[in-house]
């Protein structure tokens, strides 16, 4: 049995929520570990052949803490097979997201990437970053998705 590590940045939950998908899609087939990195980022990866990494992405930006640990694991995540993923709002510029997102060195050996478009979980948001998103994106109510239809074809990909 495959065992598997999740990695992950979330800042609002979608994408923890998307983590959390994928990794109910995948336990009948493998063993999987949840990790928020924001939370933990000291996770030992040497019992485990998969790891996938995702992070949500803000104004074309990773999360500080996921492109923190890109940098300082690296070296650790060679010769894992690595899946990688962005949720984010700007569908559009996916491909620039994940290039934003992650070093050449580990979207080369990806076996996959995707992205997943982001939520506007106005209910979760701190005030300040609210009142921007209703000011200069005019959002006026939350924007919820479901994912199950992506997350069904990404954890095929993870486990084929």
């Amino acid at each position: 049995m495959s065992n598997i590590a999740i990695l992950y940045s979330s800042k609002y939950g979608t994408t923890a929520t998307i983590c959390q998908s994928i990794g109910k899609q995948l336990e009948a087939k493998a063993s999987v570990t949840l990790v928020d990195i924001d939370r933990k980022n000291d996770i030992c990866l040497s019992d485990y052949d998969t790891v996938v990494l995702g992070t949500s992405i803000y104004a074309g930006k990773p999360r500080k803490q996921m492109s923190q640990w890109c940098a300082q694991n690296q070296a650790t995540v060679r010769g894992k097979r690595l899946f990688l993923f962005v949720c984010g709002m700007d569908k559009p510029h996916a491909a620039t997201e994940l290039e934003a997102a992650y070093p050449p060195s580990l979207r080369e050996p990806a076996i996959a990437t995707t992205f997943f478009e982001g939520e506007y979980r106005l209910e979760t948001m701190r005030f300040f970053d609210r009142m921007i998103l209703q000011l200069l994106v005019k959002v006026k109510t939350p924007l919820h998705r479901t994912y199950d239809e992506l997350v069904k074809d990404f954890a095929g990909k993870i486990v084929s």
